[in-house]
């Protein structure tokens, strides 16, 4: 299921980034284009080009190899993801408690790359002045990030359910959106679950569970 919903939504996505480079181009083959639609049509095209890289980068990521082969300290992923996504005007992005040197089954590249998609579409999905939070909790086989997003519109499920069920369901949950995609497929790759549901004061949670790869340290702090 999950190898099909990431053929589909990376092949939307470069169909619909390669179409609107062809209407730049067309755009900007106009003898009428002034100086400045140029230099805007310009900045757009590299913006596409931009998440055409994004897009590789997620997919290369994806097909890192067996999941099982490496062990990823969890908040570091999570850290390197806090940095590397863009905050919207606006918006605020924090790290709560964070259970520290907890190892999980998956390569680096993909782990990153499934959180640092979960946080770009909470902060994407959250009104104006909204905060998203992620932490980290370890337990005996498994640990989970919870990402919160108060202000983002939560599933129209009553209640918690599996990605996969809300993104291929009857009512089509958060639009098949490319990075939860890759998200969901990951966290599956890696031998782990990922679910969505309201928060505990409303709005949106994401809850993404990864398996133990070993015995670490259990000390709960900030990061």
């Amino acid at each position: 299921m999950w190898t099909r919903l990431v053929a589909g939504a990376a092949a939307h996505d470069i169909n619909n980034l390669a179409q609107g480079l062809f209407n730049l181009l067309a755009l900007a083959s106009s003898p009428t284009a002034s100086p400045e639609a140029l230099e805007r049509y310009a900045g757009l095209a590299r913006e596409g080009l931009l998440d055409l890289k994004r897009l590789a980068a997620d997919l290369r990521a994806l097909s890192a190899g067996d999941a099982e082969v490496e062990a990823q300290r969890l908040d570091l992923a999570c850290l390197e993801a806090h940095t590397e996504v863009a905050v919207p005007e606006g918006r605020s992005l924090e790290m709560g408690p964070a259970a520290v040197g907890v190892l999980v089954r998956g390569t680096g590249p993909a782990v990153r790359v499934a959180l640092t998609s979960v946080l770009r579409y909470c902060l994407a999905a959250s009104a104006a002045g909204g905060r998203v939070v992620s932490s980290i909790s370890g337990e005996a086989a498994e640990s989970t990030v919870v990402v919160d997003a108060p202000t983002a519109p939560p599933p129209r499920s009553r209640d918690e359910g599996s990605l996969g069920a809300l993104l291929t369901g009857p009512e089509r949950e958060f639009g098949g959106d490319r990075g939860l995609v890759l998200a969901g497929a990951i966290v599956r790759q890696c031998g782990g679950e990922i679910h969505a549901g309201r928060g505990p004061h409303g709005g949106l949670r994401f809850k993404l569970t990864f398996v133990r790869a070993e015995e670490g340290p259990q000390d709960v702090r900030r990061v």
